[in-house]
């Protein structure tokens, strides 16, 4: 008997604006391009990615009519985040139905980071501790959600940078991506007080070459988390 062959498309087979939106979503889900901040110019833009500057073109329509991106024209125009405004009865609403792909996520953080952590701890340049103190000043510093968010991104990334683990680093960007892409979308307030006291132990404990508490305190930070989501939605 003959089998049916099956027909395999090509690998490149998602249209190249396709792949710049989901590069620029994730880019303002890490908290790397922040609302207000204006994008590169096209044309220098599609250098950096590599594509045609008709390809940024197209990808900028769609994110402009999703109204992740207003387009100015004119001289001093381009290509702006938009700021994104939600009331706290959607915010609720929305978590609610996506509450158990949430918390599976903080969960796979917590593996993941408690991880990155204790290997971090273990074997960690006088580099990464600084940008692990960087980032902490960073959110000191932040006055805004988008700002927090950054600095957040900045202080795990930093630690994922520092295992040395491209495929861990991936692995990380990609839950916080996944997470955050729905939460920062409903302006969920950013506990930052908690949050800089959680990462300054987190960083000594790495400093000081303790694995076993780095990682205890990574995973806890994250399991806070999913506490800040329950209460959100039972108030």
């Amino acid at each position: 008997m003959v089998g049916t062959q099956k027909t395999i498309g090509p690998a490149n087979s998602v249209p190249g604006h396709v792949k710049v939106v989901e590069i620029i979503q994730r880019e303002i889900a890490l908290g790397r391009i922040l609302p207000g901040e204006k994008l590169p110019a096209e044309r220098k833009f599609a250098e950096q990615l590599g594509v045609s500057r008709e390809t940024v073109r197209q990808a900028l329509r769609i994110l402009e009519g999703s109204g992740v991106l207003s387009i100015k024209r004119g001289a001093s125009g381009g290509a702006f985040v938009c700021e994104v405004h939600v009331s706290q009865a959607e915010v609720k609403s929305i978590l609610r139905s996506q509450l158990d792909e949430v918390l599976q996520l903080i969960d796979f953080r917590g593996i993941l980071e408690g991880a990155a952590a204790k290997a971090v701890a273990t074997s960690h340049s006088a580099e990464i501790i600084d940008e692990i103190d960087s980032a902490i000043s960073q959110l000191e510093n932040a006055t805004t959600l988008s700002e927090s968010r950054s600095a957040d991104t900045a202080f795990h990334l930093a630690i994922a940078r520092g295992t040395k683990n491209s495929f861990l680093l991936r692995s990380i960007e990609d839950a916080r991506v996944r997470m955050f892409q729905p939460v920062d979308a409903f302006q969920m307030e950013f506990v930052k007080k908690s949050s800089v006291k959680a990462h300054r132990d987190i960083r000594d404990a790495i400093a000081e070459g303790n694995a076993s508490q780095s990682e205890q305190l990574m995973k806890a930070h994250l399991n806070e988390t999913s506490v800040e989501f329950k209460k959100l939605i039972d108030e």
